[in-house]
């Protein structure tokens, strides 16, 4: 699989700032949510993946596959014939509607595990800590907005092999980061409980190493629940800062337009339990 690092840096949308998806649910097929090491859904049956990666063109054409309902109307077809129940979408355009596209995928009861990044805004091996940044998470966060409302958007993956050799190993702090900003945003929100992970690359040499730090105090409760002492720079390195700049308050106010589809409202948000560090940190 190809990183979303490495994606052609063509096309697709700016941070959008339009309304926030609302925390209702659209869609026939039941939700899918983690208990202990399975997926299951809703109806209280256990979910198994049987899925294909869903990226028409490749990276090179870096295009959204889930706007042109002609397009995945047709491929659904084809799903169906090969007994598919999940695809997974490497980048969309999370200022497009995709509602058609989700409506046929649901009535063929097949769910999506969709990536959060796109060639603009993802987090870079060679220099994560200046990728990761507000924008960045301004773009994810609206790509969750996106697609929670469905109920067949099974996961998000806050990444795809960024960590693909022993010399990027530097990187996981920040994914590890990116992973629990997406849960603590999902509870924010008050959206429902959306499985978020991180889709490693198989490098023999730190499968185990990375497997078992991503896991490590992983828990949503550790980053929402006391953000005082949950903060990045408990998980990042301590010779960097997210942009070159410390923070010392508690709280910021960013230009998130608010959960209602028909207004828009600032969002001051913990920045402790998003993107805080302590303020002595300085790159």
């Amino acid at each position: 699989m190809a990183t979303v690092a490495t994606l052609s840096t063509a096309v697709l949308a700016t941070p959008t700032l339009k309304p926030r998806a609302s925390a209702s649910s659209t869609g026939t097929l039941p939700t899918v949510t983690v208990k202990g090491n399975a997926f299951w859904t809703s109806d209280s049956d256990r979910f198994y993946v049987q899925g294909v990666d869903y990226q028409p063109g490749g990276s090179s054409a870096n295009e959204d596959p889930l706007v042109d309902e002609s397009t995945c109307t047709r491929d659904i077809k084809y799903f169906k014939d090969l007994g598919v129940n999940t695809i997974r979408v490497y980048a969309v355009d999370n200022s497009k509607n995709h509602d058609a596209c989700m409506k046929a995928l649901d009535e063929a009861g097949i769910y999506l595990a969709l990536d959060v990044n796109n060639p603009l805004y993802s987090i870079n091996r060679e220099d994560p800590w200046v990728s990761y940044n507000d924008k960045y998470l301004q773009s994810v966060f609206a790509v969750i907005d996106t697609f929670a409302k469905y109920t067949n958007t099974l996961l998000f993956f806050s990444g795809n092999e960024v960590i693909n050799d022993d010399t990027t190993t530097q990187c996981a702090p920040y994914v590890k980061a990116v992973t629990r900003d997406m849960r603590a945003y999902i509870q924010a929100r008050g959206y429902r409980s959306i499985p978020v992970g991180y889709s490693a690359a198989d490098v023999d040499s730190n499968r185990y190493e990375m497997a078992t730090y991503m896991n490590c105090a992983a828990t949503l409760s550790a980053a929402t629940s006391s953000p005082s002492t949950t903060t990045l720079g408990a998980i990042l390195p301590p010779s960097r800062s997210l942009v070159g700049r410390t923070r010392s308050s508690s709280t910021a106010t960013t230009a998130f337009p608010s959960s209602s589809p028909s207004t828009a409202a600032s969002r001051t948000l913990p920045v402790s339990s998003m993107t805080s560090l302590p303020s002595s940190v300085t790159r």
